[in-house]
């Protein structure tokens, strides 16, 4: 169960330092301290495909994952990184997707997409805002 968490948490600050800059949202201090619940839509089910075997941790370089070593970061860090021209389908890019981040954030909204993954949109106190990615559980 403990290896299962820490592949999913793995998984999960893979995708959000690399793959998901391009989906960045902004807000303002005021939306983040005005939210007190998180907001949670639901779309269609349906299997998620893009870079499936990084994000469930099936890939090759899944056993290259620092696991022992976690790294205390800021959502401003994160979005500072640059995204790489290539992302491989079926490998990751070190050292950003073999490292495990940890963030502290306000969870703003989560949404299910239609390829059944979910969006988490996080905050940090001064507002900057990403949106967290997690393939289902299904």
């Amino acid at each position: 169960m403990r290896r299962r968490l820490i592949i999913w948490l793995t998984v999960l600050v893979s995708v959000l330092a690399v793959a998901l800059p391009a989906y960045l949202v902004t807000a303002t201090p005021r939306d983040a301290e005005g939210e007190h619940e998180p907001i949670v839509y639901r779309g269609t089910t349906a299997c998620g495909v893009e870079r499936w075997w990084v994000k469930t941790g099936i890939d090759g370089d899944a056993r290259k994952v620092n696991t022992r070593t976690v790294v205390s970061t800021n959502i401003g860090h994160l979005r500072s990184l640059s995204p790489p021209a290539d992302l491989p389908s079926r490998s990751r890019i070190a050292p950003v997707e073999t490292t495990v981040f940890t963030v502290t954030a306000k969870l703003l909204r989560v949404k299910q997409e239609t390829d059944s993954d979910y969006h988490l949109v996080i905050a940090d106190t001064g507002g900057r805002t990403m949106i967290a990615e997690i393939p289902s559980p299904a």
